[in-house]
């Protein structure tokens, strides 16, 4: 990434990012914009809710099985949480970038 002259969103009211411009350094990215994941339906641009589907086709999945008398099926396990080691040791990955990032 290239430094900028005039960064974008919060840090243009901020004057305490202007040394990292002077200095020729690159500007912290975060927070990172979120990606929207789509519905699962070929054609379909809405974002997606529940079982990969977004709410109006979710809707009609679940209408056409109550019509049919069929139950829900079971959603798929949800995949087991990082162990708390991990965890920290992306957080100090992370402050360590930081703290590189702004000198310190």
């Amino acid at each position: 990434m290239s430094a900028r002259t005039d960064p974008p969103g919060w840090f243009t009211r901020d004057p305490s990012w202007r040394w990292l411009v002077e200095e020729g350094r690159e500007l912290p990215t975060w927070p990172a914009p979120k990606a929207v994941r789509r519905c699962s339906v070929p054609g379909c641009r809405r974002p997606r809710r529940t079982r990969g589907m977004c709410r109006k086709h979710y809707g009609r999945w679940r209408v056409r099985l109550r019509r049919l008398g069929l139950p829900l099926p079971p959603l798929p396990p949800r995949p087991a949480p990082p162990p708390p080691a991990a965890i920290l040791a992306e957080m100090e990955a992370a402050h360590a970038e930081l703290a590189r990032a702004v000198g310190g």
